[in-house]
């Protein structure tokens, strides 16, 4: 996730791309595809292992995206 910012009117892409958040999620089922592991080419194992939590992921994501406010509000924006 890379933070640009939105003054009401016009979005304006970040002028850098050094900014960013990305996390990987432990699995929260044992339902899955293994098609989709092909495609994405994560391990699923590694996951089961390393991965955060959702609920963690989130709360980082969400102070994340508050780190990145300089004056206004936070607004988290995502697709898909």
């Amino acid at each position: 996730m890379y933070a640009g910012t939105f003054d009401g009117k016009t979005f304006k892409r970040p002028s850098a791309l050094d900014k960013v958040f990305y996390r990987e999620l432990k699995p929260i089922s044992e339902d899955f595809q293994p098609e989709a592991l092909r495609v994405n080419g994560l391990d699923r194992d590694r996951l089961c292992r390393e991965g955060l939590s959702p609920e963690q992921a989130m709360r980082e994501a969400t102070e994340w995206v508050g780190s990145m406010v300089v004056d206004g509000q936070p607004a988290l924006v995502a697709y898909p």
